[in-house]
């Protein structure tokens, strides 16, 4: 399996070995970038880089952050759910060939962090795609306590708009912590999954996708409140 999936990745991503650097190790915050030679993966050669690494590394690059991951595909009548970082939402082309309705931004303050274009850039993609919209307005600090109705909130947003068969962006800035962390409230909600669980799930998908450990614990108390317990039970009644 690991033969096929080396064979897949070096066979569509062009590495073009222009530097010397016997190893890529990736940068702990910046994984396209490796911390003996300081360069992009994509200038590495194929035999510096293990295939596992490079999947990660390709979420940071430039080009890869505009594309948020597919998580859960539409089936059945529900649609899909997709996790990215801000670039995301900008990103007319995805958004109109994946028949994006529905974007929930988890990330407070971007609006302000990215400034008056990305403000109306969004609004342009809006209304020119009538897409719905929500905010949860979580910061990414450990110490920030999402409230657990607003996490239920979150879930049922989704929820709501794949049972109209609506496909989901979830973001944040970066596609890591808060997005991810609503969208790992769902896949709990409707799978009935702890929250170790979950997350190894969106991880496969999204190798990036890592809440922060305070969001973590408040995900390991959802699993055991009655909002966790309302929400599911939406959930069934929407299949």
């Amino acid at each position: 399996m690991a033969q096929n999936i080396e064979a897949n990745i070096f066979s569509q991503i062009h590495l073009s070995g222009e530097v010397s650097c016997e190893e890529f190790k990736p940068n702990r915050f910046k994984k396209n970038i490796c911390v003996n030679c300081s360069n992009d993966v994509l200038k590495h050669s194929k035999d510096s880089v293990n295939e596992s690494v490079l999947l990660e590394a390709l979420e940071y690059t430039q080009a890869m952050e505009k594309i948020p991951s597919l998580i859960l595909e539409g089936k059945g009548g529900l649609g899909s759910v997709y996790l990215g970082g801000y670039k995301g939402v900008i990103n007319l082309e995805f958004l109109q060939c994946n028949n994006i309705t529905h974007i929930l931004n988890t990330a407070k303050g971007l609006e302000v962090t990215l400034g008056t274009k990305f403000v109306e850039l969004v609004k342009k993609v809006n209304k020119n795609l009538s897409i719905v919209t929500k905010e949860t307005n979580w910061v990414d600090d450990p110490s920030f306590k999402i409230e657990l109705s607003s996490l239920k909130e979150a879930v049922l947003f989704i929820e709501e708009a794949r049972a109209n068969s609506g496909n989901v962006l979830v973001h944040c800035a970066q596609g890591r912590s808060r997005s991810s962390t609503a969208v790992i409230a769902y896949i709990m909600c409707k799978n009935n999954m702890k929250s170790e669980e979950a997350t190894t799930f969106v991880k496969k998908k999204r190798m990036m996708a890592s809440p922060n450990p305070g969001f973590e614990k408040i995900l390991s108390t959802f699993y055991q409140s009655p909002e966790f317990n309302e929400a599911s039970e939406k959930l069934k009644t929407c299949n």
